[in-house]
């Protein structure tokens, strides 16, 4: 019996400390992941809000400049205002990596949406301006992926923050609903005021 103490105790101990040390690394690893997962979540979310207002922005401009002026001023646009940098193209690339290592499949999906919208960003409507019907119909197809873009995201975005918890995934929801009604009732003033520096230019 000695000898099958002496030999049980020093494995139960072993045991449990392989217990405590994978609890222990467990509910490390789940802290680092949350507070990984939080910072992604107020990244994705501010880089929603700043592609909403430049399309909600372009929108209103639209109508007010004739084409040929206003698909030079969306470029400008486009440029100055989104992913101005390549400090800003490097954030997009570690908030995917920062998914991707919370959940490959968010991650696929949010690298597919970016890359996409990184690419799209770039293109230009020059050689179409002299023809107004060719160019408002490329116009409106680039305008209707751009939306349907900004959707996914937010949809992406929402699974993201009840993954985190149901308290926040609600009060995502409640934000970006309260963003569009915002976005909504831009000022016309602001549209305004960019429109007689435009006309002047």
């Amino acid at each position: 019996m000695d000898i099958d103490a002496k030999i049980i105790i020093p494995l139960i101990g072993v045991l449990l400390g392989w217990i405590l040390g994978t609890i222990t690394g467990f509910f490390k690893t789940r802290g680092e992941n949350k507070k990984l997962l939080g910072k992604s979540i107020s990244q994705l979310y501010y880089f929603i809000q700043e592609l909403s207002i430049v399309m909600n922005y372009l929108d209103k401009m639209k109508v007010k400049l004739d084409h040929e002026k206003y698909e030079v001023h969306r470029q400008n646009v486009i440029e100055r205002h989104t992913l101005k940098n390549e400090n800003s193209i490097g954030n997009i690339n570690e908030l995917i990596d920062n998914i991707s290592s919370i959940s490959p499949t968010l991650g696929i999906d949010l690298r597919h949406l970016l890359e996409g919208y990184i690419s799209e960003r770039k293109i230009k409507f020059n050689s179409s301006k002299s023809k107004k019907e060719l160019y408002l119909l490329l116009l409106s197809m680039y305008e209707v992926h751009q939306d349907l873009t900004i959707i996914h995201m937010e949809k992406l975005l929402i699974k993201l923050a009840f993954r985190y918890n149901l308290i926040l995934g609600f009060k995502i929801k409640k934000m970006l609903s309260t963003s569009k009604k915002r976005l909504g009732t831009m000022g016309s003033k602001l549209i305004e005021e960019a429109y007689e520096l435009i006309e002047k230019e």
